[in-house]
């Protein structure tokens, strides 16, 4: 209970002693309007709006600690639960940041990954990732696991390349900055559809860029109904080969053997086939649920609008 408190303490403007009332008033059974109105004295005259907010917050933090003790039972069982592993969860503020230190222990399907390692290739990965070796000597050392299922040493070098790229994507620290280099430097590509009508309400969009960052709500919501309709494309693009060369400096040094060109490859295959696609689904995924409550909120403003409007004088409506 506490650690929910601190975390409500954090994310609200709330103080404590009042956050520890309105907790208690929920338990027991209080609606937020009830509260609102009848326990002003609990809640240091919170408003409705002030308490509906808080609600949204303490559900959000909820979840986030019911889905942080799942997980802790997950990798218990599964006994790969260490203590640096440990104390990332429990510092952990948000759910995506949560789900992507899961990330990489997560049970995969068939993957690409899954089945080289089925085959036997995770030492070669693991050669290959300290890059160590010359090409040559990598290459050696893979016909060492030319057998069964892998028949050729490209086939072992490229099921080791495929297992890098697996972790490469799977990392928290590259989902976190692929994620950020999204959402501030991210270009939002609307390009027309198969059923694109030339004089319909989408006319404008055809050819139509701007930043993710600026996008307004209300025409992210027109652009996805566009592409529900077939009449529009949209993808969200970054830079990158400026990502990749920024990754080619700080991940491959000088004093590694030239295997790592390999390894590079690989890391190039985890962005574009598996970590970019993944952010490009998160964050278009959260400016649409960022886009549909500023429509909620439209909405609302307008219907309060509309029914505060004085009565007409003379008139039964």
């Amino acid at each position: 209970m506490q650690n929910l408190i601190t975390l409500l303490t954090q994310k609200t403007t709330l103080k404590q002693n009042l956050i520890t009332n309105i907790l208690k008033l929920l338990d027991e059974g209080a609606t937020i309007p009830f509260i609102a109105r009848y326990r002003k004295e609990m809640t240091g005259g919170a408003s409705d709006d002030e308490l509906r907010d808080f609600h949204e917050v303490y559900l959000s933090v909820k979840r986030l600690l019911d889905r942080k003790e799942e997980i802790f039972k997950l990798l218990e069982e599964r006994e790969v639960l260490s203590d640096d592993l440990k104390k990332s969860i429990v510092e952990a503020s948000t759910m995506t940041a949560l789900e992507d230190i899961y990330r990489p222990f997560k049970e995969k399907k068939n993957t690409r990954a899954s089945q080289a390692i089925k085959n036997g290739l995770e030492p070669l990965a693991n050669m290959l990732q300290s890059a160590k070796m010359s090409e040559k000597e990598f290459e050696s050392k893979a016909k060492t696991f030319v057998r069964g299922a892998v028949k050729s040493v490209e086939d072992a070098i490229k099921g080791a390349k495929d297992i890098i790229a697996e972790r490469f994507s799977d990392s928290p620290k590259e989902r976190k900055v692929v994620r950020e280099m999204t959402e501030k430097h991210g270009l939002l590509e609307v390009k027309k559809g198969k059923e694109f009508d030339e004089n319909g309400v989408y006319k404008n969009y055809k050819e139509h860029s701007e930043k993710v960052a600026f996008v307004p709500s209300h025409r992210y919501l027109a652009i996805r109904r566009a592409e529900k309709e077939k009449q529009l494309s949209v993808k969200i693009s970054i830079d990158s080969e400026r990502y990749l060369e920024t990754l080619k400096r700080y991940k491959l040094r000088d004093h590694m053997g030239s295997s790592k060109t390999y390894l590079f490859e690989a890391y190039k295959d985890g962005f574009k086939r598996l970590l970019y696609p993944s952010i490009e689904r998160e964050v278009a995924s959260a400016l649409k649920e960022k886009a549909d409550l500023a429509a909620i909120v439209t909405f609302g403003k307008n219907l309060t609008q509309l029914l505060m409007t004085p009565p007409v004088v003379g008139k039964v409506l």
